[in-house]
């Protein structure tokens, strides 16, 4: 019994490390893109879990810039879906 409880805990842990590894991946790729965007002067507006797609090799992409804006001044208008939005704009 003790031993296929560790057995248990120690597949769900390396599951979660290479979980959490995974993530870290995607969350680097998603970090690029928008680094990219901005650097463009673009600001997506729309960013979510929806938006985030992963292809075939593994990499995360963001999709769906309908609500993108070329940014030249600061603008005051909100746009995007309103579940994600963060306290401070509410």
């Amino acid at each position: 019994r003790i031993c296929i409880r560790w057995f248990i805990i120690r597949t769900t842990s390396i599951k979660i490390k290479t979980i959490l590894k995974q993530t870290a991946i995607y969350l680097k790729d998603v970090i690029s893109a928008i680094q990219y965007l901005h650097e463009k002067l673009i600001a997506h507006r729309d960013i979510k879990p929806e938006n985030i797609l992963i292809g075939m090799n593994c990499v995360a992409k963001i999709c769906d810039l309908g609500w993108s804006a070329i940014i030249l001044t600061s603008r005051k208008t909100y746009c995007g879906t309103f579940d994600y939005v963060p306290p401070e704009i509410l």
